[in-house]
Protein backbone atom coordinates (compact mmCIF):
# COMPACT_ATOMS: atom_id res chain seq x y z
CA UNK A 1 0.00 0.00 0.00
CA UNK A 2 1.47 3.67 -0.43
CA UNK A 3 2.62 5.74 2.10
CA UNK A 4 0.40 8.02 3.70
CA UNK A 5 1.38 11.04 5.13
CA UNK A 6 0.39 12.85 8.46
CA UNK A 7 0.39 16.93 8.62
CA UNK A 8 2.08 17.84 12.12
CA UNK A 9 1.26 21.91 11.62
CA UNK A 10 -1.22 23.68 9.82
CA UNK A 11 0.80 24.28 6.03
CA UNK A 12 1.87 27.11 4.81
CA UNK A 13 0.72 28.87 1.58
CA UNK A 14 3.63 27.83 -0.33
CA UNK A 15 3.53 24.79 1.00
CA UNK A 16 -0.34 24.58 0.12
CA UNK A 17 0.54 25.52 -3.37
CA UNK A 18 3.41 23.28 -4.07
CA UNK A 19 0.73 20.57 -3.05
CA UNK A 20 -1.57 21.49 -5.68
CA UNK A 21 0.75 21.67 -8.43
CA UNK A 22 1.83 18.81 -7.62
CA UNK A 23 -1.02 16.71 -6.68
CA UNK A 24 -0.09 16.20 -3.41
CA UNK A 25 -3.17 15.12 -1.07
CA UNK A 26 -2.38 15.06 2.70
CA UNK A 27 -4.06 12.29 3.94
CA UNK A 28 -4.62 13.80 7.67
CA UNK A 29 -3.71 17.19 9.25
CA UNK A 30 -3.18 17.31 13.04
CA UNK A 31 -3.15 20.26 14.71
CA UNK A 32 0.53 20.95 16.24
CA UNK A 33 1.22 20.03 20.22
CA UNK A 34 -1.07 16.36 19.67
CA UNK A 35 0.96 13.41 20.11
CA UNK A 36 -1.88 11.16 21.01
CA UNK A 37 -3.82 11.75 18.18
CA UNK A 38 -0.96 11.38 15.84
CA UNK A 39 0.29 8.12 17.02
CA UNK A 40 -3.73 7.35 17.17
CA UNK A 41 -4.11 8.18 13.22
CA UNK A 42 -0.94 6.09 12.28
CA UNK A 43 -2.14 3.32 14.27
CA UNK A 44 -5.35 3.47 12.41
CA UNK A 45 -3.28 3.68 9.08
CA UNK A 46 -1.27 0.41 10.02
CA UNK A 47 -4.03 -1.47 10.96
CA UNK A 48 -5.66 -1.26 7.24
CA UNK A 49 -2.50 -2.17 5.45
CA UNK A 50 -0.08 0.99 5.71
CA UNK A 51 3.87 -0.22 6.37
CA UNK A 52 5.32 3.68 5.42
CA UNK A 53 3.88 7.01 7.19
CA UNK A 54 6.05 10.17 6.35
CA UNK A 55 5.27 13.08 8.57
CA UNK A 56 4.96 16.43 6.68
CA UNK A 57 3.80 19.78 7.31
CA UNK A 58 5.21 22.78 8.51
CA UNK A 59 8.38 21.69 9.57
CA UNK A 60 8.11 19.01 12.07
CA UNK A 61 11.78 18.98 12.98
CA UNK A 62 10.69 22.44 14.88
CA UNK A 63 8.25 19.75 16.70
CA UNK A 64 9.74 19.43 20.55
CA UNK A 65 7.81 15.87 20.52
CA UNK A 66 9.06 14.69 17.15
CA UNK A 67 11.82 12.25 18.62
CA UNK A 68 8.43 10.77 20.64
CA UNK A 69 6.53 10.81 17.92
CA UNK A 70 9.02 8.63 16.05
CA UNK A 71 9.55 6.28 18.87
CA UNK A 72 6.29 5.69 19.49
CA UNK A 73 5.33 4.98 15.83
CA UNK A 74 8.24 2.57 15.62
CA UNK A 75 6.46 0.10 18.24
CA UNK A 76 3.56 -0.21 15.86
CA UNK A 77 3.51 -3.50 14.99
CA UNK A 78 3.30 -4.07 10.87
CA UNK A 79 5.22 -0.24 10.39
CA UNK A 80 8.38 -0.55 8.66
CA UNK A 81 9.26 3.10 7.53
CA UNK A 82 8.98 5.96 9.22
CA UNK A 83 10.05 9.35 6.41
CA UNK A 84 10.03 13.06 7.65
CA UNK A 85 10.11 15.99 4.83
CA UNK A 86 12.05 18.68 6.08
CA UNK A 87 13.59 21.66 4.72
CA UNK A 88 16.55 20.55 6.58
CA UNK A 89 17.50 23.68 8.62
CA UNK A 90 17.04 22.57 12.18
CA UNK A 91 18.00 19.02 11.12
CA UNK A 92 21.53 18.84 12.18
CA UNK A 93 20.44 19.39 15.36
CA UNK A 94 19.00 16.37 16.25
CA UNK A 95 19.20 13.61 13.56
CA UNK A 96 21.00 11.12 15.58
CA UNK A 97 18.14 11.14 18.20
CA UNK A 98 15.34 10.46 15.35
CA UNK A 99 17.25 7.96 13.95
CA UNK A 100 17.93 6.18 17.15
CA UNK A 101 14.54 6.84 18.29
CA UNK A 102 13.03 5.00 14.58
CA UNK A 103 13.47 7.60 11.90
CA UNK A 104 14.04 6.03 8.76
CA UNK A 105 14.02 8.27 5.45
CA UNK A 106 14.57 11.74 5.74
CA UNK A 107 12.86 13.89 2.15
CA UNK A 108 14.57 17.53 2.00
CA UNK A 109 12.25 19.98 0.57
CA UNK A 110 13.99 22.67 -1.83
CA UNK A 111 10.84 25.02 -1.90
CA UNK A 112 12.18 27.25 0.07
CA UNK A 113 15.36 27.70 -1.27
CA UNK A 114 16.22 30.87 -3.01
CA UNK A 115 15.88 31.45 -7.07
CA UNK A 116 19.55 32.60 -7.14
CA UNK A 117 20.74 29.55 -4.75
CA UNK A 118 19.24 26.49 -6.82
CA UNK A 119 21.66 26.71 -9.68
CA UNK A 120 24.16 25.88 -8.03
CA UNK A 121 22.11 22.58 -6.48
Amino acid sequence: MAARFIGLAKRSLAEREFEELNELVMDWSIDRGNTTTVVRVARLFVANGVDKIRLTGGEPTVRPDLEDIIRRLRALPGLNDIAITTNGLTLHRNLESLQAAGLTHVNLSLIHISEPTRPRL
